[in-house]
């Protein structure tokens, strides 16, 4: 209070100095005039002098009325600014004056009324940030690049046994690091496991995002964890059912392409050519069938990760022969050309054998299936440090659409309920897994009813 009254007193001395300082100097020099005039005794003199000094006294005693009224003034702003930066945003100036200092006043009030809205708006926008935050059934983890702790919402704080106002501003959010984040500057997916109340463990697939300013800079990360247990048990059970299934299946199919195979070559004229033709359509299904189930337990095995890819050096060009002299009956069957451009004799690439043949024989096939009429052409050269292959078709090609979800399970071209096209959706698929296995990539460029061309690298 004392400092307060200290500083009122300052501002009003160093207003009233200046103007003090003249004063005493006129009146100063009043007395001493009326001193020196006094001894001559000229009434006049004398008169003029007590106006002066009477003048300069009114004066003073005006000056010091307006000074009051403005370090009032100062002294209620000053006063109230400091209440306003405290936080208390009720307060208002209340001065009537038509001068500057109630204009002043004015333009504070309407500041402060302006800062009360933007103030309240700000708290109503944190408010509805918080519920629908708090409401959303994922967790929500938000770290700054430090990976310091700035906000949780409750489901996230269920799941990692923590409490964000005890955290917040803290460096132990373990399962979240942001080194690879900030490196590739991609979202980051990956599941993770956590221990329930009831004791079960729990799957969760976490999704790391940048968080990015209005300039594009880096401020944050944003997790999201999603429960994903269920979906793994039931992707469980229905791999243990398709595991069983076609094992079941494919040892008889086995026997009974075997058993049609052996009748077909026999020579004996006990069937007609009629059930030849029969038993021909019968086995060609039949195979179809086996490398459906081939396909599956071919799924079923890499999610299982038993595929594993032994890398020694391949003979691309050798490897691209085999495969064409497996279509070539189909191909001609079809009146499809079969073609490959010409491949360096010396290219290898380091992979395994039977896998990447595998990949070749799905597009070669795939290719074939969805050509009518044209050519099928197999190319392989190098590039830096891959051996790219590629299969060109003129079939039907793709949509631009198609292109995104062509190389996930069980996608189909065709959805129709009168599918031209056999198959489940399940080549391209085992492909991107090859592929993936040997850290190559794979990708697809077409037109829609003028041809695709599907590739795929290796590394040499």
């Amino acid at each position: 209070m004392n400092d307060s009254l200290f500083k009122k007193n300052s501002i009003r001395n160093k207003i009233l100095l200046p103007f003090v300082l003249i004063i005493t100097v006129m009146t100063a020099g009043s007395v001493f005039c009326a001193v020196y005039f006094i001894s001559n005794a000229k009434p006049f003199i004398i008169g003029s002098i007590a106006l002066l000094v009477f003048v300069n006294a009114l004066i003073f005693a005006i000056y010091s009325v307006i000074i009051r009224k403005i370090t009032n003034s100062i002294e209620i702003l000053s006063e109230v600014a400091k209440r306003v930066a405290k936080g208390d945003l009720n307060q208002q100036i209340y001065i009537e004056s038509g001068d500057e200092i109630g204009e002043l006043s004015y333009v504070f009030n309407q500041m402060v009324k302006n800062l009360k809205e933007y103030s309240s708006n700000l708290v109503l926008e944190k408010n509805r940030s918080e519920a629908i935050i708090s409401s959303i059934p994922e967790g929500i983890v938000v770290t700054d690049m430090e990976n310091r702790l700035i906000l949780a919402n409750k489901r996230a704080e269920e799941v990692f046994h923590f409490s964000c106002d005890q955290l917040s501003g803290k460096s132990e959010m373990n399962f979240i690091t942001n080194e690879e984040l900030i490196e590739n500057k991609k979202p980051i997916t990956r599941d993770i496991i956590f221990p329930s109340p009831e004791g079960k463990n729990r799957v969760y697939l976490l999704t790391s995002s940048l968080v990015s300013n209005a300039h594009q800079m880096s401020i944050g990360v944003i997790t999201i964890l999603r429960d994903i247990t269920h979906e793994r048990e039931l992707e469980e059970l229905r791999e243990g059912f398709l595991r069983t299934v076609t094992h079941e299946l494919r040892t008889p199919l086995t026997s009974i392409i075997g058993f049609i195979e052996l009748i077909c070559q026999s020579e004996e004229p006990v069937l007609s050519e009629q059930k030849r033709s029969f038993l021909k359509i019968a086995l060609n299904e039949a195979t179809s069938l086996k490398n459906m189930i081939d396909d599956l337990l071919d799924l079923s095995r890499m999610r299982a990760g038993k595929i594993k890819a032994i890398l020694v050096p391949v003979n691309i060009k050798e490897m691209v022969e085999s495969v064409v002299a497996t279509f070539l009956p189909l191909a001609k069957g079809k009146g499809v050309s079969l073609i490959i451009d010409p491949i360096e004799t010396g290219l290898e690439a380091k992979a395994d054998f039977t896998k990447l043949r595998r990949v070749l024989i799905n597009l070669v096939s795939n290719a074939l299936k969805f050509t009518q009429e044209g050519s099928v052409t197999l190319s392989a050269h190098q590039h830096n440090k891959e051996v790219i292959l590629s299969v060109a078709d003129t079939g039907i090609g793709l949509i631009p659409e198609e292109r995104d979800v062509i190389f996930e399970k069980f996608r189909q071209v065709d959805y129709s309920t009168t599918r031209k096209y056999e198959g489940i959706g399940l080549g391209l698929y085992i492909v991107k897994q090859l592929v993936d296995m040997h850290g190559g990539r794979v990708w697809v460029d077409s037109e829609y009813s003028k041809g695709s061309v599907f590739s795929f690298s290796i590394p040499v």
